[in-house]
């Protein structure tokens, strides 16, 4: 089955029944605001250009592919995420399964418009040049919030993209938690370029480390270094 929506529209003002098989998705700017009522064996493709907006509760468990354009997560969802080159994972929801970021961008909070807190409750994996996009201003920054107690962080080729805003580098003073790992797994792997603890040129002059150890020993915390700092190779 194909459904879509030129230009905006919500979803809630239809129904309609799949017993099995794929929803393939071909949506621009449409809000769902209640997926509950898909099947368990469904999955939904996000095509093109545009944003998919899910509020409420989503419990269909199929998986979501996010291909191009965004999917913007601001209640719960049940399927698991794969965010393929081309694709933008956001919102201030809460991710019930694991997130594959597969070449695309994963975000907290409201793309590029509102920083904020996305929670997941299982597997991260971000590789083949994913990004984590983080924020970060004078109030605060964006962050992951991973909360189940065997929660895993896999980075294979993944790459970190810290957007500072105004006042972001007085908060990167005193650090800024990125991942918020409340699991006991320690994080695998770390980002293209930010070594464990090693002082990295973002510019102007400034550097910034990132530790994959910190907060319980597995979250991951970017923190501004003193420009004399140096960095010793053994």
């Amino acid at each position: 089955m194909r459904f879509g929506c030129v230009g905006g529209g919500a979803l809630g003002a239809y129904s309609f029944t799949v017993n099995e098989g794929t929803i393939d998705a071909v949506l621009t700017d449409v809000k769902v605001p209640n997926a509950s009522n898909l099947s368990d064996s469904i999955n939904l493709f996000k095509h093109t250009a545009g944003t998919v907006i899910l509020t409420a509760d989503n419990t269909y468990s199929g998986v979501t592919f996010v291909k191009e354009g965004t999917l913007k997560v601001n209640g719960s969802l049940d399927s698991a995420v794969i965010v393929e080159t081309g694709g933008t994972l956001c919102g201030t929801g809460t991710l019930n399964r694991t997130v594959n970021v597969e070449g695309g961008i994963f975000t907290p909070g409201i793309e590029d418009t509102e920083i904020g807190m996305i929670t997941l409750n299982r597997f991260l994996r971000i590789a083949d040049n994913g990004v984590l996009k983080i924020r970060i201003d004078g109030s605060g920054s964006d962050i992951v919030k991973m909360t189940h107690p065997q929660t895993r962080i896999l980075l294979q080729d993944a790459e970190l993209d810290l957007a500072i805003l105004e006042g972001g580098i007085h908060m990167l003073a005193s650090g800024v938690t990125l991942v918020d790992n409340q699991g006991t797994n320690p994080v695998e792997g770390a980002f293209a370029g930010f070594p464990e603890g090693r002082p990295v040129d973002i510019g102007n002059g400034r550097f910034v480390a990132i530790t994959y150890e910190g907060g319980n020993g597995n979250d991951i915390v970017a923190t501004l270094q003193n420009r004399g700092s140096v960095f010793i190779v053994r």
